[in-house]
């Protein structure tokens, strides 16, 4: 083939695969159900190409903090998990917190990474750990 061909090839299949890359927004700070971080990360999972979960959970103001009972589900897709998108979270101010402290057995992480494309920025993690994928 030529090389304007596989240049062609090479760019189709990458707009395709961002084109099945989703958006997933957590609503919910529960541990369990739709809108919840738990679902996002489930729904990231089976979505191709790089992903990202986003955050609108109604607040009165001050901390939000998800207490998920279990680990959560790992990371198996390429993701980015975006706690800026949360209104009023800026870097001076962090209201997102991600706490194990819930967890109803002890267990060494909270969430466990399967892919070499993640991040996270805008949460604070209390009590919580992360496996990175390259463990």
């Amino acid at each position: 083939m030529k090389p304007k061909v596989y240049l062609i090839l090479f760019i189709f299949a990458f707009i395709i695969n961002y084109s099945l890359a989703g958006n997933f927004t957590v609503t919910s700070n529960q541990d369990t159900g739709q809108a919840t971080l738990r679902w996002a990360i489930s729904q990231a999972n089976l979505s191709n190409g790089l992903d990202t979960i986003k955050f609108n959970i109604s607040s009165s103001g001050g901390q939000i903090v998800i207490s998920p009972l279990t680990e959560l589900t790992p990371i198996t897709d390429p993701l980015f998990i975006d706690g800026y998108s949360q209104p009023g979270n800026i870097d001076t101010n962090i209201n997102l917190v991600l706490s194990g402290n819930l967890f109803s057995y002890s267990k060494k992480y909270g969430l466990i990474i399967k892919t070499n494309i993640f991040k996270v920025e805008g949460l604070h993690f209390k009590n919580f750990s992360v496996l990175p994928a390259d463990n």
